[in-house]
C-alpha cells in the first residue's frame, strides 16, 4: 500500500485566540499575583512592628535623619528656635498620655514658608515655621502635635517607611530591570492607590487619638480645628487631586470630626507665647 502524505490544515498551529487578548490575560494575571504578593508582605511588616520597643525605633533613627542638605526644606540657623522648641518640647510632655508614657519625641522647627507637621520613625516631629501662622491658640498647636504623637503611638510612620521599602524590593526581585515599562508603572500605580488609602485611615486614627489628648489636658475641645479651618480657606493650600488620590482625607471631613467635640464641653483657649508669636513676624499669611 502506497503512502500518501496528508496535507497539514493551515493554522493548525495558530492560536484560535487574538495573541493581544491572550498578552493581556497574562498581564493581567501577573499583576494580580505580584500585588498579592506585595500585600501579603505590607501586612507581615505591619505585624513585625509591633514588636520592635520604641527605645530600640529610637535607637535605631536619630535626630540627624532628616538631611537638610539634601531636602527642601532650609537648615535653621543654630539655636534660632531654641526657646520655641523647648516650649514645644514641655507641652509635648503634657499631652502624651500615660498608657503612652515609654515614646520619647523631639521636636525641630523648620524655615519653610509652607505650613506643615510631619512625624519620622523615632518620634522625631518637625513643624515649618509657617505653620505658626494658622494657629491663633495654644489648644490648635496642641491639636498639631498630638496629631504627630498619635502617629509615633501606632508606629505609623515605622509602618509606612517598612512598607515601601517592602514594595521596593518586592518589585525589584519579581520585576527585575528589564520588565516593561508600561508594566511598572501600572504596578505602580495599583500599589500607590492602596498605599494612600492605608495613609487616609492612619490620618483618621491620629485625628482620632490627638481629639482626646487635647480634652484630657484641656478639659474641652474649643480651639482644636483652628489649624485645619485656616488652611480650607485658601485656595493655594488645597491639592487638585481627588480624595482617593490623596494620603489625607479631606480637610472638611477632619474639621467636621474635630468640631463635634466642640459642643460636647466649653472651656477658654490658651494664649501662646510671644516668642512663638513672633517667630514670622515678617511672613504674611498666603491669601491674608
Amino acid at each position: 500500500m502506497k503512502y500518501e502524505a496528508k496535507v497539514i490544515p493551515e493554522g493548525i498551529n495558530a492560536s484560535k485566540h487574538n495573541p493581544l487578548k491572550e498578552l493581556l490575560l497574562l498581564s493581567s494575571a501577573l499583576l494580580v499575583v505580584i500585588t498579592a504578593i506585595i500585600l501579603v508582605l505590607t501586612l507581615l511588616t505591619d505585624y513585625l512592628v509591633d514588636f520592635i520597643p520604641p527605645e530600640t525605633e529610637r535607637r535605631w533613627f536619630d535626630s540627624n535623619l532628616i538631611d537638610f542638605e539634601a531636602s527642601v526644606f532650609e537648615r535653621p540657623e543654630a539655636g534660632k528656635f531654641s526657646q520655641s522648641e523647648q516650649y514645644l518640647m514641655d507641652l509635648v510632655r503634657q499631652l502624651r498620655q500615660p498608657e503612652f508614657r515609654n515614646y520619647e519625641f523631639s521636636v525641630t522647627i523648620i524655615d519653610d514658608e509652607n505650613p506643615n507637621a510631619f512625624i519620622v520613625p523615632g518620634g522625631h516631629v518637625f513643624i515649618t515655621s509657617a505653620l505658626f501662622n494658622y494657629v491663633d491658640s495654644e489648644n490648635g498647636l496642641a491639636m498639631v502635635l498630638s496629631h504627630e504623637m498619635a502617629h509615633q503611638y501606632r508606629r505609623h510612620p515605622l509602618r509606612s517607611m517598612g512598607r515601601g521599602v517592602i514594595i521596593g524590593l518586592a518589585l525589584t526581585a519579581l520585576l527585575g530591570s528589564d520588565t516593561g515599562e508600561w508594566i511598572q508603572k501600572l504596578l505602580f500605580e495599583v500599589v500607590t492607590v492602596s498605599q494612600l488609602a492605608f495613609s487616609r485611615e492612619q490620618e483618621r486614627e491620629a485625628d482620632s487619638i490627638a481629639i482626646q489628648s487635647v480634652i484630657k489636658h484641656y478639659g474641652h475641645a474649643q480651639g482644636a480645628a483652628e489649624f485645619f479651618i485656616k488652611i480650607a480657606s485658601i485656595k493655594e493650600l488645597q491639592g487638585p487631586f481627588p480624595e482617593f488620590y490623596r494620603s489625607h482625607p479631606g480637610t472638611e471631613e477632619r474639621i467636621s470630626f474635630i468640631t463635634r467635640f466642640d459642643k460636647q464641653s466649653n472651656g477658654s483657649k490658651q494664649k501662646l507665647p510671644d516668642f512663638i508669636l513672633k517667630i514670622n513676624q515678617d511672613r504674611k499669611t498666603p491669601g491674608g
